[in-house]
Formats: C-alpha cells, sequence, structure tokens
C-alpha cells in the first residue's frame, strides 16, 4: 500500500522484521532462505554467504540448515529472520510484534540486542501492544485508534493513554 500522504526520511540502511514469511519460501531449505532473505535485505550475495553461520547459531537453527523452511515451527521462521536482520547490521529497525512468537530464551536473546543496537545509536521502530517492552526499549511512543493519532510523545504517555482507553472499553462492555 502507498502512503496517501506524509513524507518519511530515512538515514541508513533499513532491516524490516514484519510478519512471518516475507521473503521466506517454504520449498527452500533454512540456510538457501538465509542466503535470499539476506540478498532482499539489499547485501551481496558473496557478504550474506559469510553470514550464514552466525545467522544460524544466533537463531538455534543449526541442526535444520538442510531441511525445507516448511518443515519449521513459526517461531523458529521468527528466529530465522531476526537473525538474518540483525546480521545485516542495519542503522534502523522496523519490528512489527516478532517477538510475541518466540521462545522465551530467544525473547532474551533478542532484548539484549536491542540494548546493544540501543547504546549503538541504532534506531528501532517496534510496533507492539507490550506495554511493558515499549517503556523498557522505547523513548518516543505513536499510539494510534482507528489508524488516526492519539498521542504522539514520550512511551510513557503513549502507552499510559493505551491503558487508560483499554480500561474504559473494558467498563463500557461491563456495563452492557
Amino acid at each position: 500500500m502507498k502512503p496517501d500522504r506524509g513524507t518519511i526520511r530515512t538515514k541508513g540502511s533499513i532491516a524490516p522484521i514484519l510478519a512471518l514469511g516475507i521473503g521466506f519460501h517454504d520449498d527452500l531449505t533454512v540456510e538457501e532462505n538465509a542466503e535470499v532473505y539476506g540478498v532482499i535485505l539489499g547485501l551481496a550475495r558473496s557478504d550474506v554467504r559469510k553470514l550464514v553461520e552466525p545467522i544460524l547459531q544466533f537463531a538455534g537453527l543449526e541442526k535444520f540448515q538442510d531441511m525445507e523452511l516448511k518443515h519449521l515451527s513459526s517461531g523458529m521462521k521468527v528466529r530465522l529472520g531476526f537473525s538474518i536482520a540483525i546480521q545485516t547490521a542495519p542503522d534502523i529497525f522496523l519490528i512489527d510484534e516478532a517477538l510475541a512468537v518466540g521462545d522465551m530464551e530467544f525473547q532474551q536473546k533478542c532484548l539484549e540486542k536491542f540494548r546493544e543496537f540501543k547504546k549503538d545509536g541504532k534506531s528501532i521502530v517496534l510496533v507492539s501492544h507490550n506495554t511493558e517492552l515499549i517503556g523498557n526499549y522505547c523513548e518516543k511512543g505513536l499510539y494510534l485508534l482507528n489508524g488516526e493519532t492519539r498521542v504522539f510523545g514520550t512511551s510513557g504517555e503513549a502507552t499510559r493513554q493505551y491503558i487508560d482507553d483499554i480500561s474504559v472499553a473494558s467498563e463500557s462492555r461491563a456495563k452492557v
């Protein structure tokens, strides 16, 4: 979809982690998908080949490198996508609820990477309903309600308004 208005300016490379399966092909192996996804993210195929081992190690998928992707769980696919994206060393991460799928150990590994990225001055655009995650890792928050900006401010302001709106909606439903 193309935006109907507005402008986005970026400086640096972008790695999207937006949804399961974007850029993946079920009939390719895990290793082949790592190479294809890396190329989609803008790396030269020769560079991606050098990164396959670290990608598989971070994802914990070394034993599955020759397996077709269709045999992996959704969580394993998310781990692969996230691992590929971080190995491309982008300046900006676009992450849409990707951590909601992974297991707790992998989530902690990812959160540690977020801390490293933040310390290194990289930008993370995180889409989530997890207010704790937003509070811990985001300085700014944008809360959208029905496609309209409800709050744009600190992450605390945005999450407080989201929680208030959820509470009001729950109370309204309880009265019906």
